[in-house]
């Protein structure tokens, strides 16, 4: 999708971002100008009314994004976690890496939270890296809530002053990762039967009941296991 300043009729070819300064002839940049492929998987034998599609509520999806430039573009790239779900008990390590350097070339490097926007995790309270660094470590306890966070990673060629606005910036490369806290099972309860007895005497039964894993986190984590300890 491109800027709606842009006229369809134009014969300029339109890159995301690093466009040459002074602009060349013929060549725009325009930061709104982003390619976005989603991919749906739905079940099989969907009857006709239940297109597998992004108005099906039972459709999967999953996007990637991509940006253009007409310049030499360094590959970024953010290590795979084994899971999106972390545990907020430990820090949460993100791993960057950049590739495509020419001899003597150097890259400036910024990590940006880009969701959610309410909550901002990339602060110095939170870090125990630097939000400049080719790596990023959060602190125990920075992730809250079941929101998806998303970080990206961005490098530039052309300075840390073109960084300053990591989505608006000229020179740069990006990848970015998505994870949410696993939080614990809730809204349960733990009643033992009888009230009351005498020790090594009367057979108590404890029952757990009513546990949910958030809902919102998938079924990943289902069944539930149970342990009980005095």
């Amino acid at each position: 999708a491109q800027s709606r300043n842009f006229s369809s009729a134009s014969t300029d070819r339109t890159f995301t971002q690093g466009c040459p300064t002074p602009p060349e002839a013929g060549i725009r940049c325009d930061p709104d100008a982003l390619f976005r492929f989603t991919v749906f998987v739905c079940t099989q034998g969907l009857p006709d009314a239940l297109a597998c599609s992004a108005s099906n509520p039972g459709a999967a999806s999953s996007s990637a994004v991509w940006a253009t430039t007409p310049a030499v573009a360094l590959a970024v790239r953010i290590v795979p976690l084994e899971s999106i779900r972390v545990a907020n008990t430990f820090t949460t390590k993100l791993l960057g890496s950049v590739a495509g350097l020419v001899a003597g070339q150097s890259a400036s490097l910024k990590w940006v939270q880009t969701a959610p926007s309410d909550v901002q995790v990339v602060t110095t309270a939170n870090l125990l890296t630097s939000q400049f660094a080719r790596n990023l470590v959060l602190k125990r306890g920075a992730l809250t809530g079941a929101s998806t966070y998303t970080f990206r990673l961005y490098a530039s060629t052309a300075g840390a002053a073109d960084l300053a606005n990591p989505a608006r910036c000229q020179a740069c490369s990006w990848a970015e990762v998505s994870l949410v806290q696993n939080l614990p099972p809730s809204s349960g309860s733990i009643t033992a039967g009888p009230a009351s007895g005498v020790a090594m005497v009367t057979d108590f039964t404890l029952r757990a009941e009513e546990w949910e894993d958030p809902t919102q986190l998938g079924s990943d984590d289902l069944p539930l296991s149970f342990t009980f300890a005095y």
